[in-house]
């Protein structure tokens, strides 16, 4: 099961949501502080 992930490593579509969400996560959070400093 380790081999077969590590050879599907990239072409797995959990491995993309999760790189995905982090990558939102980032982008919502860096919004929120803009967000909070254009508003006070």
């Amino acid at each position: 099961m380790r081999a077969f992930y590590h050879k599907n490593h990239h072409q797995n579509p959990i491995y993309i949501l999760e790189r995905y969400l982090s990558s939102a996560s980032g982008i919502m959070a860096y919004l929120v502080v803009v967000d909070a400093c254009f508003v006070t």
